[in-house]
């Protein structure tokens, strides 16, 4: 009966071990530079993309939660910037807060960082409207300021 037990008790220990292993060599799939990349080291990634249909995992929405650099090249006159006053600001394809939010191929919106300098447009009423990652978009000024 002694061997038996000891058999099992080594063969539990292979099936740890090998899944200790496996947790070792686990990819994550997230967005950089707008595209699907594979991340297999925190420290290291990899330029193989992945089919789009694949990258939708619960680790490409916290790797997009990642706020945006902190300014955006101006690319206009009046020198006037829209300055981003809170968290998770949601960026609006019109002027309201019926219009759709401004977010990646798998729905997951895209938020400016608080503090986040965008390029200021014009005025609509109670909504700024602002060029961001090459988008005229809206943001409502209830939380943001022009500088």
């Amino acid at each position: 009966m002694n061997n038996k037990n000891n058999i099992l008790y080594i063969g539990i220990g292979v099936v740890i071990a090998l899944l200790l292993g496996l947790v070792g060599i686990m990819a994550y799939k997230i967005f950089v530079d707008d595209k699907p990349t594979v991340v297999t080291n925190p420290v290291t990634t990899t330029t193989d993309t992945v089919p789009a249909a694949e990258a939708a995992t619960p680790a490409v929405a916290a790797a997009e939660a990642v706020a945006e650099p902190a300014t955006e090249a101006a690319d206009d006159d009046s020198g006037m910037r829209v300055i981003v006053d809170g968290v998770h600001v949601r960026l609006r394809w019109g002027p309201s807060t019926d219009a759709a939010i401004y977010s990646n191929s798998h729905g997951h919106a895209i938020y400016p960082r608080k503090g986040q300098s965008l390029t200021y447009l014009e005025t609509v009423g109670d909504w700024y409207k602002v060029k961001y990652k090459g988008h005229e978009l809206y943001i409502s000024s209830d939380f943001c300021y022009l500088r």
